[in-house]
């Protein structure tokens, strides 16, 4: 069996020319982009792996959804979201660009989501999300055969696409977000 290592090196080596440090290791490769932030993926044993960027990161015991999932965040077409309760880091997860615009997913919590109290704002405070995403790498094939029906500009990524973008809310998208999948 492939190992997502090995599974991410070969994508990466279809890129010969992007502007990005690679480190690797015996159980880890360490992408660092020269514009953007960087993305980890870890073989934690034989049948795990994890995926890591800014402060989110997931499992996986599939090698080749971990070496994609990489892969991807060094796209336009993931980006990781956080949240703050105020100041406080309160929830991170990805989102991916399907047909629909941009999906969350893997939230990953600082925050008991059980625990509604610890999400009540105190006075003058609002949730606000930071996003990030890069254009480190492009798509292997046009994203357009991946995912029919994406509105994308004259360059083929996302039409509403920036490197870093921001909103506050009243409410908690991770909170909801948990509340989702349960």
């Amino acid at each position: 069996m492939t190992s997502s290592i090995e599974l991410f090196c070969n994508i990466l080596d279809r890129f010969p020319d992007a502007d990005i440090t690679i480190e690797r290791r015996e159980d880890a490769v360490i992408v660092t982009p020269k514009v953007g932030f960087a993305v980890s993926l870890y073989a934690e044993n034989e049948n795990e792996s994890m995926v890591a960027a800014e402060r989110w990161h997931a499992h996986y015991e599939d090698p080749q959804q971990a070496a994609f999932c990489a892969y991807w965040l060094l796209t336009p077409f993931y980006r990781i979201a956080q949240e703050f309760k105020g100041s406080l880091f309160v929830a991170t997860w990805t989102e991916m660009y399907t047909e629909e615009g941009w999906a969350a997913d893997e939230p990953v919590y600082y925050l008991n989501p059980d625990y509604p109290p610890d999400w009540a704002l105190e006075p003058g405070e609002t949730f606000t999300i930071r996003y990030q995403s890069q254009m480190t790498l492009g798509s292997i094939k046009p994203f357009e055969e991946i995912c029919p029906g994406a509105i994308l500009d004259a360059n083929g990524i996302p039409s509403d696409w920036q490197a870093e973008s921001e909103e506050t809310n009243d409410e908690s998208f991770g909170l909801a977000l948990a509340a989702d999948q349960s």
